[in-house]
């Protein structure tokens, strides 16, 4: 007779996601954005905080090997942060210029009328 346990897990539905280096690196992106909470964004892809803390030091960490341009090669972490703050950047200068249109907009406007 099969214990119990056994027909437990064989009727348990298997939910494991295998994500790839790309993926993994994007979502590693989004935890090191600044004012974001690695937790929230691990909840908001399904996986387990310590997965997400697992991957962005295995990310944050440089190449074993050294490139033949070894004087501009840059640790991973400095480069996924940098990207996430340009990101960032870009976002506010964005919505700088469109909060000038409508200044522009409203200073013609008022000029005419």
């Amino acid at each position: 007779m099969p214990s119990q346990q056994s027909d437990r897990a064989a009727a348990a539905p298997r939910s494991r996601r295998h994500w790839s280096d790309a993926e993994k690196r994007f979502i590693v992106e989004q935890s090191l954005l600044p004012g974001v909470s690695a937790s929230s964004v691990a909840r908001h892809y399904g996986i387990p905080p310590h997965q997400l803390f697992r991957w962005r030091k295995r990310y944050q960490q440089p190449p074993s090997t050294e490139s033949a341009d070894s004087e501009t090669s840059v640790p991973a972490r400095y480069l996924l942060q940098a990207q996430g703050e340009i990101r960032a950047l870009r976002r506010q200068l964005q919505e700088i210029t469109r909060e000038t249109q409508r200044l522009r907009q409203m200073m013609e406007r008022r000029a005419q009328g």
